[in-house]
């Protein structure tokens, strides 16, 4: 009895924990993307110094972010997302027409990173 009340115990500690990254993980996203949106308003709204300011934000944010989701989401994932962000300052600085696109790339892989980490049946097996 007691094994099995272990294994139970185990079982639902391993649940809150696995629901506790997938909460980090989608906060960190939405927090990211919010401020690539942000970002791409004030480029298209022609305001490129509260941009290259809200860019600074960004790298910092994404910089205690990478720490917390190295942790917890493999290397390859956040590579992309690392070399998306670090290009949109220089892109924005030099006012570089593949701005937006790389935007719209980071905020791609910042949907798919929370979409692929979300465990669905059809992930799971």
């Amino acid at each position: 009895m007691k094994r099995v009340k272990m294994c139970c115990f185990i079982l639902v500690f391993l649940v809150f924990v696995s629901l506790g990254a997938l909460w980090v993980i989608n906060f960190n996203c939405q927090s990211l993307e919010n401020q690539i949106i942000e970002i791409q308003q004030l480029n298209e709204n022609k305001k490129t110094t509260l941009a290259l300011e809200k860019t600074e934000q960004l790298n910092r944010s994404w910089n205690t972010t990478y720490k917390v989701l190295s942790c917890l989401v493999r290397h390859e994932k956040l590579s992309d997302i690392n070399s998306s962000i670090a290009r949109i300052k220089p892109y924005l600085e030099s006012n570089n027409d593949e701005l937006d696109s790389e935007l719209n790339s980071a905020l791609f892989q910042i949907d798919l990173l929370r979409k692929t980490e979300i465990p669905y049946l059809h992930n799971i097996l």
